[in-house]
């Protein structure tokens, strides 16, 4: 079994006992996660707001923010007890004693705002390990063999911290409510968090797709378009318009797109149009898509 302790920590001489650590990191962990659930919470209303189609007949009703809220907690539902999908700003982090006499720690997150948080508060340095790759220059292979011993030390048989003393992030289930209940939420702007240009190629790949699809059901209507198909498409959309925007032109030729209502009770009255491209744009874009689908399947 192979042991793979990336995010290794080791608490620093002057740390106080880890009992007592665990107040001072609550604190900037706290803050790590409300900016973090802030940037989530954009980019899930970017992605359903430009994702709402002109063409519809009837506007929806009710505040954007819930409606967003509830559609997430249902899609982070499905993925169970995969903590990785289900709770993207969880973090924890266990503690132990080793061999040697050292506090070691280690965290568990996928958020990097958690990491650097830990960083700032001065109490850890790097403890990494992993017994399938040689040491680091800046570490003899003696103080290597020994950082890795120190580690199994703190190990079960199953490879796991097992009951080490563990303090995990309350609530990080919960990024809408941490806004919501939030002093940010009057002030909330959604557009801090949201890159435009990205926005820009999302959308734009988004109506690209629709158009392809709708093509080739026009083309074949016997024959929809698979699932399977569709993602072939998606992936030759969105390299087509990352093509695209490797022009140095492509920026000038677009409408930028609308901001988002700041605050999170607006509602869908509130919105901008949906974003429109130029058709001269997307027929171009349509050309470009059918001859990369076309060399694909020579």
């Amino acid at each position: 079994m192979s042991t793979k302790l990336y995010d290794g920590l080791k608490l620093v001489d002057s740390a106080p006992d880890i009992f007592e650590i665990v107040p001072l990191i609550a604190a900037p962990i706290r803050e790590a996660f409300s900016e973090a659930a802030r940037e989530l919470v954009a980019k899930e209303l970017a992605y359903h707001i430009d994702g709402l189609k002109s063409s519809s007949t009837e506007t929806p009703k009710g505040i954007v923010y819930n409606e967003v809220e509830d559609r997430w907690t249902e899609r982070q539902e499905k993925f169970g007890s995969h903590h990785a999908l289900n709770d993207p700003l969880r973090f924890s982090i266990v503690f132990g004693r080793s061999d040697r006499g050292n506090f070691l720690a280690y965290p568990f997150y996928r958020e990097d705002r958690y990491r650097a948080a830990l960083e700032a508060t001065g109490l850890f340095e790097d403890y990494h390990y992993q017994d399938q790759s040689d040491h680091p220059e800046e570490i003899s292979a003696k103080k290597w063999k020994a950082r890795g011993k120190e580690w199994d030390s703190l190990l079960n048989a199953a490879g796991t911290f097992g009951d080490l003393p563990t303090w995990e992030l309350s609530d990080s289930t919960t990024p809408f409510s941490e806004v919501r209940y939030s002093s940010y939420e009057r002030d909330f702007d959604a557009n801090l968090y949201l890159d435009g240009h990205r926005r820009l190629r999302s959308v734009i790949s988004s109506q690209l797709l629709d158009r392809a699809v709708a093509a080739e059901n026009r083309a074949d209507p016997d024959s929809p378009a698979t699932t399977e198909g569709i993602m072939g498409m998606l992936f030759d959309a969105r390299e087509t318009v990352s093509r695209f925007f490797e022009r140095e032109e492509s920026y000038s030729r677009l409408t930028p797109i609308a901001p988002l209502p700041t605050g999170i009770s607006f509602g869908y009255d509130d919105l901008p149009a949906p974003y429109e491209l130029d058709p001269a744009i997307l027929a171009e874009l349509m050309e470009d898509l059918r001859e990369r689908r076309a060399a694909r399947h020579r």
